[in-house]
């Protein structure tokens, strides 16, 4: 597997006693995967988010990436946040440009990828604008565009979507299906909307909270390219309720 999360357990606080924000989790992704982490405020998504990310170091287990245990972060694997985190003072053109900065591309090469990815979302005539003069969606696709120049082999996304309209979230769930396609990038994405996750995931793991556990982890067999009013999406997206909401000793036998 590509990334391997294994028997991983975090907790609020240093002190002993302190209660558990995750606890057990275990979780396989394939390489080129999109993985939905769907769960209430609470249950540890964002915290898993990180420690994949390498921002945190579990208390306990760990994470691997193609086998090499996660220690800290690193420039294959980008995180993208609900609040865009773009630098207001640079163009949109020099915020795609800084990871490449980072990585120390030639100038003429910086062009070629800054106008690559900005076309890549829709946003080559916004290169020279800055970051108030954007619309959010329009931020959100600006900060895509900035991670998937460096080309990183995981796209770790914190709810990125959540303070948009529904339109411009819509569009924007479309363009990631269509960036991970073209990529190949190895994407998890935390949510707490139940259709987005049927909307963009091969599969959906469920957090129940107080500590987060995996409740449950369903497979969307269903074509790329999805219809929200189909009768396809529609049960699945019962199935994932029904997942939610069931009172089952053993809810990872029961739907596997």
């Amino acid at each position: 597997m590509f990334i391997e999360i294994e028997n991983v357990f975090q907790s609020f606080g240093d002190g002993a006693g302190s209660p558990p924000v995750l606890e057990n989790i275990n979780l396989d992704i394939k390489q080129g995967e999109l993985v939905c982490l769907l769960g209430p405020s609470g249950c540890g998504k964002s915290t898993l988010l990180n420690i994949v990310a390498g921002f945190i170091k579990a208390e306990e287990g760990s994470v691997r990436i193609e086998g090499e245990v996660v220690t800290a972060p690193a420039i294959n694997r980008l995180v993208i946040f609900q609040d865009y985190g773009l630098l207001p003072w640079r163009t949109v053109g020099q915020n795609v440009a800084l990871g490449l900065e980072v990585k120390k591309v030639t100038r003429a090469e910086q062009n070629i990828m800054i106008t690559k990815y900005l076309k890549m979302v829709g946003l080559e005539d916004a290169r020279d604008r800055f970051p108030h003069q954007l619309s959010g969606g329009m931020q959100q696709r600006a900060a895509i565009a900035r991670a998937l120049a460096v080309q990183p082999e995981i796209l770790l996304m914190d709810e990125p979507f959540g303070a948009l309209d529904a339109i411009t979230r819509m569009k924007l769930q479309e363009d990631i299906l269509t960036l991970c396609r073209e990529t190949g990038t190895t994407i998890l994405f935390v949510t707490h909307d139940i259709e987005e996750a049927v909307y963009l995931a091969d599969r959906i793991v469920i957090l129940s909270a107080n500590p987060g556990r995996i409740h449950a982890v369903l497979d969307v067999e269903m074509p790329h390219l999805r219809e929200r009013t189909s009768d396809d999406f529609v049960l699945m997206r019962d199935r994932v309720f029904k997942a939610i909401n069931l009172k089952h000793e053993h809810p990872l036998e029961y739907y596997l």
